[in-house]
């Protein structure tokens, strides 16, 4: 049951360094592969991304 630890209500800062040293976090991974994506759609499409600026409109 070692992959359920966090069931029994341990130190998570502790885990993180001992168990999971060296592993990408999930949202530093997620953050990288944003950054990716979008680096290469700003090679594929240009820096401008065919999205009009909302200007302000007046109602009526």
């Amino acid at each position: 049951m070692k992959g359920l630890g966090w069931l029994n209500g341990s130190d998570d800062r502790e885990l993180a360094a001992t168990e999971y040293e060296g592993q990408e976090s999930a949202s530093d991974e997620a953050s990288r592969l944003r950054a990716k994506r979008h680096q290469a759609r700003v090679i594929r499409d240009g820096d401008s991304s065919g999205i009009k600026p909302r200007g302000f409109r007046r109602r009526g």
